[in-house]
């Protein structure tokens, strides 16, 4: 029964949907624009005139998009340096409340964990999400996902 609802709403919305895509191509704004200069009856000057600035304007636009690209790389690298420093900092500062055989471990261990793959940047892959991408739940609840997951043993609710 579910299938046929299913089937049936899909056979009603698809139409549209398929319409709808069409009307909104990747140019579908410029093409708009084109369409109600076109009501101005506007002269052939005034429209040669219209598409120039049209194209100058978008010239402009790309060129200001590339710049900001530009500096936000720039502003990437100068945050990832600082990061890399404070990193080492922070490390160097541990290294000194140990002892020397303490520091020969931390060293091991801290070469062993940057040697360790990392998951890919922007990944949802870490202690709050599975290999899929779903968050674990910690306290017995519902995830979000419509399944109820128990808590984990040796595990109290946050209060």
């Amino acid at each position: 029964m579910r299938i046929k609802i299913t089937a049936l709403a899909l056979a009603a919305v698809l139409p549209f949907a398929a319409a709808q895509a069409a009307d909104n191509g990747p140019h579908s704004r410029w093409q708009g624009n084109h369409h109600w200069t076109q009501e101005l009856k506007l002269n052939d000057n005034q429209q040669q005139q219209f598409q120039q600035k049209r194209d100058a304007y978008r010239a402009d636009q790309q060129k200001q998009r590339e710049q900001f690209r530009e500096q936000q790389q720039k502003q990437h690298e100068a945050f990832q340096k600082k990061q890399q420093t404070q990193s080492e900092r922070h490390h160097a500062d541990l290294r000194k409340l140990l002892t020397p055989e303490q520091r020969v471990q931390f060293d091991r261990k801290f070469e062993d964990n940057k040697a360790r793959p990392q998951p890919p940047r922007n990944a949802k892959y870490n202690a709050m999400h599975d290999k899929r991408g779903h968050k674990h739940s910690r306290h017995g609840k519902h995830n979000g996902h419509g399944k109820h997951h128990p808590a984990p043993r040796n595990s109290r609710p946050l209060r």
